[in-house]
């Protein structure tokens, strides 16, 4: 709870926090004033009895508990405690009445807040009454919601033969027999190569050299300099290969970036696909023949069809949703999220240096 009243006092603990009993009725006064379209001041006044009734209280928990010089415990005079302890006392005090009152006074005026209080202009005036003044957010009431005139986007989930193919064929990469050759590099092979970086002005890749980098020549994601360039390299031939990666490549880092390499071979491995026959279906040990697996592969692919659509479907009603029924956003919750965002990074990696303005 953020305020201006200076928390911690030097009072000698207690075993509980004193109770203040009949703080929370009819006798506590509470005004509510919008000051802006999500933002709410409670102004809370507390009346003189209860309030001398949770000091005096005090007092006497402090004078059983404390030990000052000349007398036994707990028979210090009461004048003694009130001229050492007051001023702790009625900031404990204080605080109490805060934290037993504020929240009966949201829950009195049903106030749906969004956000930490911030109290202010804390007082005890001239009769002994107790005031503060808390300013909230709320969240925003929505009184109705505009649905009608929403066109969502359909796709087609049909599955092709070619996907199913490309499905099949990534199963049998599972159980793909994978041996050493000597044969010059082909289209498909594993191949293991020293990468040195001639070329980077971005400085994009950190290292200047992978000894040992392997690179699958029959993955659609290597990039196609590679796929199209190692083919027919033996082993310890090496060349300068010119990669320019796409605008949309996976990494950011090096997107747009063109960098070259001189890759000298070090190995090279061949994948033996197994046929997609009975035997194969048995070996997944998701079929018993390979008809079987091919039709349980068909409708592996159209679930995720329908799963994705739905999902894309459901991002595009909420996108539709709020551009239909614009609503106000509690600043505190935006900035309660960047600190959770925040705190998530430097957990990632707690020697980042973050520029929380930038962030």
């Amino acid at each position: 709870m953020r305020n201006d009243i200076p928390w911690g006092t030097k009072c000698p603990p207690v075993a509980s926090q004193p109770t203040v009993t009949g703080t929370t009725g009819d006798a506590v006064k509470v005004e509510v004033k919008q000051v802006a379209e999500l933002v709410r001041e409670l102004a809370v006044e507390i009346p003189a009895e209860q309030v001398t009734t949770a000091i005096e209280k005090r007092y006497e928990e402090v004078r059983r508990t404390v030990t000052i010089k000349g007398f036994r415990k707990g028979k210090a005079p009461l004048d003694m405690v009130k001229k050492m302890y007051g001023e702790d006392i009625k900031i404990e005090v204080a605080e109490n009445l805060i934290e037993l009152t504020y929240p009966q006074a949201v829950k009195d005026n049903a106030l749906q807040v969004a956000s930490r209080p911030l109290v202010t202009d804390v007082t005890f005036d001239d009769h002994g009454a107790f005031k503060y003044t808390a300013k909230v957010e709320v969240f925003p009431v929505i009184e109705k919601v505009v649905y009608d005139g929403l066109k969502i986007e359909t796709t087609d989930t049909t599955v092709t033969d070619l996907e199913v193919n490309d499905y099949s064929n990534a199963i049998r990469e599972r159980f793909a027999d994978i041996r050493e050759v000597t044969r010059p590099v082909q289209a498909g092979d594993l191949v293991k190569v020293h990468l040195l970086k001639t070329h980077d002005p971005g400085n994009a890749l950190k290292q200047g050299e992978i000894p040992e980098a392997e690179i699958d020549l029959g993955s659609m994601l290597t990039v196609k300099e590679f796929r199209e360039e190692l083919p027919g390299m033996k082993i310890g031939d090496a060349k300068v290969i010119k990669v320019i990666y796409a605008s949309d490549y996976t990494d950011p880092v090096f997107a747009g970036k063109e960098i070259h390499y001189t890759c000298t071979i070090k190995g090279v491995r061949e994948k033996n696909l197994p046929e997609f026959d009975d035997g194969f279906a048995k070996m997944t040990r998701q079929a018993e023949t390979a008809l079987e697996l091919r039709l349980k592969i068909r409708q592996e692919i159209e679930r995720q069809k329908k799963d994705d659509d739905r999902q894309r479907q459901k991002g595009q009603l909420m996108h539709l949703m709020c551009e239909k029924n614009p609503v106000p956003i509690p600043e505190g919750l935006v900035a309660d999220y960047l600190a959770a965002m925040l705190e998530d990074v430097r957990k990632q990696d707690p020697n980042a240096k973050i520029d929380e303005t930038e962030f």
